[in-house]
């Protein structure tokens, strides 16, 4: 009989060639597999993990959130898992905020902060300071919002990381456009088109265009 092991890793493994390939539900399928064929907690928690991960980039938040929360409790009880745990405790964050829960996604963005620094993850930091700062839009504090944007677009714009840092700009530029510093939020939002057009980011570069029509301007 095979390594169980080895199975679960084949099979989150080819769950991120299909998230590259935007195929959500063979990713999802993928990952459920690796849960099924998980040989013990640890390897359990990190197919959850990527299980959750796929099902919030496939808008399925329910799941998401299950899966993510389990993985969070097996990791409780291991050590040196910190760049794992941070990573199911954004993807949490990324799905509570998609189920209109910012309170809870900002407690969790907050959670991943603290773990990116400690482990010295700046990709991780930055997505976490965005995610916060869109939880904190829902939340009415647009102050708030902006600064935590400005933080993450700085943080990716180190990391090297693209999209990321476009997805920062384009956030900060919702928020800019709301707060009134309306030129100042059109540069960030045509510095993002201009981004996600190099890297052929289709939807992405119609997003930032959709934006704009919505405030009567043209990218």
């Amino acid at each position: 009989c095979g390594d169980s092991r080895l199975e679960a890793y084949a099979e989150w493994t080819s769950s991120w060639v299909s998230l590259r390939l935007c195929d959500y539900d063979a990713a999802v399928e993928a990952c459920r597999r690796a849960v099924e064929v998980a040989p013990d907690s640890l390897h359990r928690a990190a197919a959850l993990t990527y299980l959750g991960s796929a099902c919030k980039d496939g808008a399925q938040v329910g799941e998401a959130i299950a899966a993510l929360e389990e993985a969070l409790r097996l990791y409780h009880g291991f050590t040196g898992v910190g760049f794992m745990e941070a990573f199911a405790r954004l993807s949490l964050a990324d799905a509570l905020l998609a189920s209109d829960r910012p309170e809870q996604a900002r407690e969790h963005a907050l959670g991943t902060i603290e773990l990116g620094e400690n482990t010295r993850w700046p990709l991780i930091v930055g997505r976490a300071q965005r995610t916060l700062g869109r939880a904190l839009r829902s939340l009415g504090d647009l102050a708030g919002a902006e600064a935590r944007l400005r933080e993450a677009a700085a943080t990716l714009g180190g990391s090297a990381h693209r999209p990321q840092v476009e997805l920062a700009l384009m956030y900060l530029a919702e928020v800019l456009h709301q707060r009134g510093a309306r030129d100042e939020a059109l540069v960030h939002l045509r510095a993002a088109a201009l981004g996600f057009r190099e890297l052929a980011l289709d939807r992405l570069a119609e997003q930032a265009a959709d934006l704009a029509r919505g405030w009567g301007v043209a990218l």
